[in-house]
């Protein structure tokens, strides 16, 4: 669990630093300094210093969860690409190869007997060009994302002029 919300944790464990910081400062501010009067501190029942320590604690968790996000849609993008360099191999080379066997058929000497045979071997190699420049054309998944997040902004400020309107 630690290992999938690293940086929630790490928001949580900054938050409960910030505020014994706050409790050690505060203990502090009188020129002494006692174990005692630190645990106080960290308990105070001050309705202020619980206030201010807790939004501590909300805006860094806040910050950790924002940071788990970027970090989950990075590592979507990395899986996404993985992905798609594999389909292009899986597709591309064989592809390649069936147009390269249509070709060597269509030139070797008394083959094919048949206007329909050099038919069918011209359409293998048509289709089989389809689909090689079917996977050169798709996209990378950073131009997909980027193209999401434009309309998302699209949509939120279209959204906000009509509220306003």
């Amino acid at each position: 669990m630690f290992r999938w919300y690293k940086e929630i944790w790490f928001g949580v464990a900054m938050g409960i630093c910030m505020w014994m910081l706050d409790a050690l400062m505060h203990t502090t501010q009188h020129n002494e300094f006692t174990w005692s009067a630190f645990g106080q501190e960290i308990g105070a029942n001050d309705s202020n210093s619980l206030i201010f320590r807790s939004m501590f604690v909300i805006v860094s968790i806040g910050l950790g969860s924002s940071l788990w996000r970027s970090n989950q849609r990075r590592n979507q993008i990395t899986h996404i690409q993985s992905l798609l360099s594999a389909l292009r191999r899986q597709i591309g080379n064989p592809s390649l190869l069936i147009v390269e066997y249509a070709q060597m058929l269509h030139l070797r000497e008394g083959w094919p007997v048949g206007r329909d045979s050099i038919q069918i071997i011209q359409e293998i190699q048509a289709n089989a060009q389809k689909i090689t420049n079917a996977v050169e054309c798709l996209p990378s998944p950073l131009t997909v994302l980027e193209e999401a997040e434009t309309r998302t902004v699209k949509a939120t400020r279209e959204e906000v002029s009509v509220h306003d309107r």
